[in-house]
């Protein structure tokens, strides 16, 4: 195994370093063992079918989560659902729960905290790790038959 050593001026150095814990050039958030992170969520992202008589999202983290601190986030040129109430954290304190009205045949994608916008917080204040919660709606319920 070989390594290669590269050189950098002080100046050089000092810019990377800036620019790495600026977010310049990224767009996600490393998560690590001490963030919290979201764990699960319904529906599941990159789900296909779900039924767009879905009343609500349920986002869970790893966590305690505080309950007066959440961000969702909508994606550029992506549709973000028609929100009611909510977010809301649930009694287990590590569920927020969002109405939501979902609109059949539809592609969703909302961003659970960004880069810049950190909102959802442990209880002790960590922000959460960036998810992207991305899904797809079916199509409308068929009309009942008469008579049946």
């Amino acid at each position: 195994m070989s390594f290669r050593w590269m050189r950098f001026s002080a100046g050089t150095l000092l810019l990377l370093v800036a620019l790495a814990g600026s977010g310049v050039g990224a767009d996600r958030t490393v998560a690590t063992s001490s963030t919290p992170r979201v764990v699960a969520t319904v529906p599941r992202t990159g789900e296909t079918s779900v039924p767009p008589a879905l009343s609500e999202l349920r986002i869970t983290f790893s966590e305690a989560m505080r309950a007066d601190a959440s961000a969702l986030v909508a994606e550029d040129g992506r549709t973000f659902p028609e929100v009611g109430l909510g977010p809301r954290l649930d009694r287990d304190g590590r569920t927020f729960v969002v109405q939501v009205f979902l609109a059949p045949d539809t592609e969703y994608a909302i961003w659970v905290n960004s880069a810049s916008d950190k909102g959802f917080r442990s209880v002790d204040g960590r922000a959460a790790a960036p998810f992207l919660l991305a899904f797809r709606t079916g199509p409308a319920a068929a009309p009942a038959a008469p008579g049946k």
